[in-house]
């Protein structure tokens, strides 16, 4: 600690892991303008009362442009944090890990004096596409999106408001389990500049619907030059494959071509699992 101490003002990155590291940390040093020239800061496993404790000194910090929190497992609404997140004035890159399943964010859409200037946003943990719409709206300089996974909700979305995304390029949704009508609702609400789409989904076969993607990339999406999308469907008793044959063969058409996007399918089969179909686009290399 009193080597840190002793070249605070010349660190630029900090990692800290666990819990009992960071109480430790936070209690013998004084984190404070002293790491002047702090640019990214990594706390993983933080406690959710140390980030409040510490966030008028973390706010404060005249250079850091890259935080990333992983949570403690006690941490399940998450509003709070985000709103601090959104008060630190020069942070361009975020993450917030969690492995808690649909932790609570009932965050307000955001009003004109609340804006981040983050360009980068990794969600790392599950949240609903309600969530995200909330999220976003803080965040109108963003570049680049992931989201670890979306799931389904039973609300409809009551935002008319488009969010004004200019200078959203790329997004990739590691597990999107939302029905293509929410999905699409999405993408029609980002104004979008989009330049690279990575997104898997599951279940719904409308997802197979080449000449809906065809109207949504079209339409809304007509700057996009990379799709990475993968689409899983299990095999069961009542799996109609011929019907999925049908829907798949609308892929090869000239609009798929001319991009030189190139579809494929495989058949993932497991002894201890359901089988699955999976169908892939991807750019040809």
């Amino acid at each position: 600690m009193n080597i840190i101490s002793q070249q605070s003002h010349q660190i630029i990155s900090l990692r800290l892991m666990y819990t009992s590291n960071i109480e430790q940390f936070f209690t013998l040093m004084t984190f404070n303008s002293l790491f002047s020239r702090l640019e990214s800061l990594i706390l993983i496993g933080i406690k959710s009362e140390d980030i409040f404790q510490r966030s008028s000194v973390l706010v404060s910090l005249p250079r850091l442009f890259s935080l990333v929190l992983y949570s403690d497992f006690n941490l399940k609404d998450f509003s709070d944090i985000y709103k601090l997140i959104f008060t630190f004035p020069v942070l361009k890159s975020m993450t917030l890990s969690s492995e808690i399943y649909q932790p609570i964010i009932p965050l307000p859409i955001a009003t004109n004096n609340q804006f981040s200037a983050i360009e980068y946003l990794n969600i790392d943990h599950s949240c609903s596409l309600e969530d995200l719409i909330s999220i976003l709206s803080f965040t109108p300089q963003l570049n680049r999106l992931t989201c670890k996974e979306l799931i389904r909700s039973n609300d409809n979305i009551k935002i008319e408001v488009p969010l004004i995304l200019d200078n959203l390029t790329r997004i990739q949704i590691y597990e999107c389990y939302l029905v293509f009508d929410k999905l699409e609702t999405f993408i029609k609400m980002i104004s979008s500049q989009l330049r690279v789409l990575h997104i898997t989904t599951y279940w719904d076969a409308t997802y197979l619907d080449a000449d809906r993607w065809k109207r949504l990339i079209s339409e809304h999406m007509p700057h996009l030059r990379e799709l990475y999308f993968q689409h899983h469907e299990f095999i069961d008793d009542d799996f109609e494959v011929t019907k999925y044959h049908k829907l798949i063969n609308r892929f090869r058409s000239s609009f798929w071509l001319v991009r030189q996007w190139v579809f494929e399918l495989a058949v993932d089969v497991n002894d201890w699992t359901w089988s699955e179909l999976i169908y892939s686009i991807h750019p040809y290399r």
